[in-house]
């Protein structure tokens, strides 16, 4: 069950607010916002360049303006009869990131908005540690798309990995309330022995899905998203694949891809 959602927010993005409210109100959630200020040139390359006062001041602001995007979600949730739990303010400066990922680690789910291209805004910052190291699911909306999440069919990427599982798992309340799910398989060999496998365990929760594997020469991601888009499904479930280098946690390839690409909701698991 999802009782407990986390929204992030900041003053640009516009998609994740909506999208929220109407899955809290239909699943009956609490919500906590999060508001993300914009990062300011505090640190020592910048000290060199900017004067102390005027970074002060640039980050002042971009808190004042993180506050007033809370005030405005904390309205919007009284409108919407939305429980709200909370309305925190993530500094990216201070300790931006562990309120966050506190606030995420407490939750079922989060919601965030996906990153437009040519158009950076605050939250973008969060959105590769959100999948990476809170170990929740998160729901990332489409800068352009639906302003609230359709059920009527959902995709499950499947390749038996451990985040794909873990994907599978956590969607698990979602694709119970959904008309119709499929879970599809793409690989160079269209390999269907764990379909009928998948097809029960998920039948044992009440979800009576559908499997099919493509045999694809083009990439994962490009399979994924051509099939999502000729199907008509409204979401998309799947894994988030990292690697490390340089000590560092990123993206891998075939989750990148998505994300910059994605035009459904994208439901990822680390």
């Amino acid at each position: 069950m999802i009782r407990d959602i986390v929204v992030v927010l900041d003053e640009t993005g516009r998609r994740a607010v909506p999208f929220a409210l109407a899955l809290a109100k239909n699943l009956r959630a609490v919500i906590t916002a999060v508001s993300v200020a914009a990062e300011g040139p505090f640190n020592a390359a910048a000290y060199s360049e900017v004067r102390y006062d005027l970074a002060v001041a640039e980050q002042e602001s971009a808190i004042q303006a993180a506050q007033g995007t809370a005030a405005r979600f904390k309205l919007d949730a009284a409108a919407a009869q939305v429980p709200l739990d909370d309305a925190l303010i993530c500094n990216p400066n201070g300790a931006g990131h562990d309120i966050l990922y506190a606030a995420v680690r407490r939750s079922d789910l989060t919601i965030i908005e996906q990153q437009e291209p040519g158009k950076p805004k605050p939250s973008d910052l969060y959105l590769e540690g959100l999948l990476l190291k809170t170990g929740r699911p998160i729901l990332i909306v489409p800068y352009i798309g639906p302003s609230a999440l359709r059920l009527d069919l959902v995709t499950v990427a499947w390749d038996g990995s451990v985040a794909a599982a873990r994907a599978l798992a956590d969607s698990l309340p979602l694709l119970c309330m959904a008309n119709k799910v499929e879970v599809v398989s793409v690989s160079r060999t269209a390999d269907n022995s764990d379909g009928k496998a998948i097809i029960r365990h998920l039948l044992r929760h009440g979800i009576d899905a559908k499997y099919r594997a493509f045999r694809s020469e083009i990439s994962v991601a490009d399979t994924l998203l051509s099939h999502v888009a000729d199907n008509g499904s409204g979401l998309l479930v799947m894994g988030a694949y990292g690697h490390s280098r340089l000590r560092e946690a990123i993206l891998g390839g075939v989750s990148r891809s998505i994300l910059e690409a994605m035009t459904v909701p994208v439901l990822m698991s680390h």
